[in-house]
Order: structure tokens, then sequence, then C-alpha cells
């Protein structure tokens, strides 16, 4: 009679030789083996025959393992040799357009041997190569545009832009100090141990006058032509008057021309008839230090931020605020303390930006200020400065020692570039932008120049290297801590940028 246990299955043999022998391990299918175990004969079988199915099955299960890994190492390969091709098209196709710009351009320039041989040409060719990554990310940019001809125009004005200049040149140099102290035999005993930190450099509308401002309750104000002229050795303020409380931030109306507004430790603005040294009206609706002011281009319009952690409007016509950003209503509160506030540059715009200690920066529009039109969260610290290179383009700067760019519209946001190089961990150490190039101060006490398009620095300037038995030699010797670059301010419309330092040095250089 035979085996109701073969029969049943229809494999040769008993069950255990159909899960356990060579034929029967390369035939049991998942369905099979799920068969077996559910048949009502298991029940006849004997512990031998339990144990041996038992590794029957494993053997079984495991055989389908080493399938399954096999097959998924296949499919691992076969991704990566298909990324490596499309990589590899890539690049001959980047090859291709190099060979075909190379062409044109050889055709631009036939004789090139005088050129290659001058010293000036071979400074900034080094340039590029210190810079080599980030120039072929630029050129990658415009590989494939259609129009060949206008890529590499605007790929060329990187290069050239990158390299038309070397260093920051010292034009002028003065002390934001207190009237009296104009030498050493003036200066009380503890003057040098004490933060002279200004923290505001800012030029009027017509950039005639530039206004400094810090922690010696004075706001001074300079005439620019004077400090332009060289054979001037020693500069004092056509205007200085005394405030109340240490300053943190400036902004002059760009629509009044004498009209200049402050910020102090206080929480307190300040309206100033800068003709006149004389203060206009105070708003004092903040109840915690405010970090930053920043008028609107072409109105009496200004934002202010706080420790409060309010952005609030204000009209310098009127005695209260405008609004308060966000609006008390809104579902979205901001819950972090301001740092700085920067209206869009657009002659019409409602658009403020504002950066917080808690690493975010929040963009809101004034028609509508219950919840932001963007938010972005790539700093990994406060975020001390933010400032326009144009509508589109947004620097923020963070106590994360780097600064970045972004491509910004209304419903995106890009994050471009990060730039590192200079020291930035603890203070305020200024930020401005000028025709693609940005400024920055740092903790080495030195200022540092980036360009748009590329990651690391062009150059710095160092406030170090003072003459020994200066004021600054002085003062840095009996400093408790280290000095810094505390604020940073180009002219517009010239290469002129105005730094100042933590010890009260301010000093006027310019791009060459």
């Amino acid at each position: 009679m035979g085996s109701p246990k073969a029969s049943t299955f229809g494999w040769p043999g008993s069950s255990i030789d159909a899960v356990h022998g060579r034929d029967g391990i390369a035939a049991a299918s998942g369905d099979r083996v799920r068969g077996l175990l559910q048949g009502d004969f298991i029940q006849n079988m004997t512990k031998e025959e339990l144990l041996q199915l038992r590794h029957g099955l494993g053997e079984v299960i495991k055989n389908n393992a080493l399938k399954a890994d096999n097959e998924l190492v296949l499919r691992s390969l076969e991704k990566f040799r298909d990324a490596r091709i499309e990589e590899l098209n890539k690049l001959q196709r980047e090859v291709d357009i190099l060979k075909k710009d190379v062409s044109i351009l050889s055709s631009r320039t036939p004789s090139r041997k005088d050129v290659a041989e001058d010293d000036a040409f071979m400074r900034k060719l080094d340039k590029i190569r210190n810079n080599v990554g980030d120039f072929e990310h630029l050129w990658i940019n415009e590989a494939y545009g259609p129009n060949r001809q206008k890529a590499l125009d605007r790929f060329s004005v990187h290069v050239n832009h990158f390299t038309k200049y070397n260093r920051l040149e010292l034009i002028a140099s003065w002390r934001h100090r207190r009237r009296n102290d104009t030498d050493h035999s003036s200066l009380s005993g503890d003057t040098f141990t004490q933060a002279n930190i200004v923290s505001s450099i800012e030029l009027d509308k017509e950039c005639r006058r530039v206004a400094t401002a810090g922690v010696l309750r004075q706001i001074k104000i300079f005439e620019v032509d004077n400090l332009k002229d060289r054979s001037v050795k020693m500069h004092f303020p056509i205007q200085e008057f005394a405030t109340k409380a240490k300053l943190s931030s400036l902004s002059w109306n760009k629509h009044i021309s004498n009209h200049l507004i402050s910020a102090d430790y206080n929480g307190v603005v300040s309206l100033w008839d800068a003709d006149h040294g004389e203060i206009v009206r105070e708003y004092e609706e903040h109840t915690n230090k405010i970090w930053s002011v920043d008028y609107a281009k072409a109105s009496n319009i200004f934002a202010s931020g706080s420790n409060d952690t309010k952005v609030i409007i204000w009209d310098s016509l009127q005695e209260a605020s405008v609004q308060t950003i966000p609006s008390e209503d809104s579902p979205e509160q901001n819950r972090a303390q301001v740092c700085c506030v920067k209206f869009s540059p657009e002659s019409n715009s409602q658009k403020v930006v504002f950066g917080c200690a808690d690493s975010s920066v929040h963009c809101y529009d004034l028609r509508y200020p219950r919840a932001p039109l963007f938010s972005l969260r790539k700093h990994d610290n406060a975020v001390s400065y933010v400032s326009f290179i144009n509508s589109r383009q947004l620097v923020t700067a963070s106590t994360d020692s780097t600064l970045k760019l972004w491509q910004i519209e209304d419903n995106s946001q890009e994050l471009v570039r990060t730039f590192t190089g200079h020291k930035n961990q603890t203070n305020f150490v200024g930020l401005s932008v000028h025709d693609q190039f940005i400024s920055c101060g740092s903790e080495d006490n030195k200022v540092f120049n980036y360009y748009t398009g590329i990651s690391k620095p062009c150059f710095s300037y160092s406030f170090g290297g003072n003459e020994p038995g200066s004021d600054e030699d002085m003062e840095a010797s009996a400093a408790p801590h280290k000095p810094f670059v505390s604020a940073v301010s180009w002219h517009p419309m010239e290469n002129l940028l105005f730094a100042a330092n933590s010890q009260g040095s301010v000093r006027m250089v310019k791009m060459v």
C-alpha cells in the first residue's frame, strides 16, 4: 500500500524526502511548503521525522534568502552602473561644450604669449586655480543654456569681477571716542580697559555723511569727502550728540535726508534731526533691548527688531507704531529674540525680513502679517544680520561662522552658496553688500570680502599690526577681550568700505 504522505502531495518518497532530498529542496516552492505544513498528515509524523522536516525547511528558507540577497546585490550594481554611465555621458556632454567654448574664445584671442607672461595675469590665474571647484560649478550652471555666446559672457563676468581686485587699501582712519579723549594725557585710567564697540556705520542717502554709533552713548557724523582727502591726517566729526543709552543700530531716512533713527539697549528708538543734533521723537513700545532698525527705501516707514521677540513697524511722521509682525492674531507667533531686520530694496516694497536667535529667518508682507511668506532654517546658530543684494538675492550672517546666499521667490527659496573663512561665534560683526561683493567682520579683528560666486574669501583686511605706543596698541594690550571687527558698511556708489572694531577704531578702505 502506498504511503499516504507521498500520495497526498504527489511528491516522490516520503514527505521528508520531498523537502530534504536534493531534488526536493530544488522543487520546494513557498506554496508547496505551506501546503505541507497545513496537511493533517503532519500529526502522524514521528519526532525524528519532524526534526528532519525542520532541518529541510531551514535549508529551503536559507536558499531562498540567498537568492533574494543575490538579487538585491545585482539590482544595486545595476543601479550603480546606470548612474556611472549617466555621469560619464554628462561629463562627455560637458567636455564637448568646453571644446566649443575654448574654440570660441581662442578665435577672440589669437595671440596670448604676451598676456601669459604678465605678472598681474599670473596672479589672477592663481586666484582662479585656488577656487577651481567654485568656478567649475559656475561654468556648469551656464553650460546648458541655449545661447553659448551669452552663457560665455555671463561666465566671463564672474571671472573678471572676481579677479579685478586684490586687496583693501587704507584711505583714512579715525577714532570713535569721547570729545575730550584726544591724547594719552586726557584718558582716564580705565579708558583702555573698557569696551568701545562701534555697533553701526551708516551713510546717508546722498552718501555725503557717514554716522557712527556704539556703546559710548554718542552719535558722530563725518563728511565723506573730507575722509577721502588723503592729505588730511586727523579727522573730526561735523556733528556729534550724546544719547541716553548704549546704541546698537542706526538707519538714515532714504526720503528725508536729515532724519536718522537710532536703537538703544533700553528698547527705545529715537528719531534725530541730524542737522541740528536734536531728538524729534522717541518710540518706546519695545520692552527689551533693540538690536536693529531699518528704513524702507522710499517712505517714512521703518522697522525695529528686539529681544522682546517683536518686529514693530513705524511711521516716522506718527507717534505710535503702525503694526507688529507677526500680528497679534497670528497663529504663528515668533518666540525667538529678533537680532536683525531689513526691508526689501524695491521702491514700493512691503516685504520685511528678520533673523532670530533660534537660527531662523522670516519674510513677511506687511499687507498680510498673520503668516510669513517664507522662513529659512539652514543656519546652526543665531542669525545676526540679513542684507539684500537685490530683490531676489538675500545674504544671511550667523554666529555659526558662515554667510549664506539665497535665491528667493515668494513660492520658492534656494540656498545657493555658503561662505566660510571668517570667525564669528559670539559677537555682532557686521554685514554689507556691494556689486556682488559681500563683506563682514570677524572675531580675529579682520574684515573679510567674499564674491557671490565663490565660497572662500577673495581677500581680507586686518585691523591688527598697530604701531607700538599707538592708541590702538595700548588699548589692545590692556583690553580684557580680544578685539573684533564690529561693523561694516559699503559706499553704494564707490568701492569704499567703512569698517570699525570693538576698540573704537574706524577705517575707510578701498577695494583695489
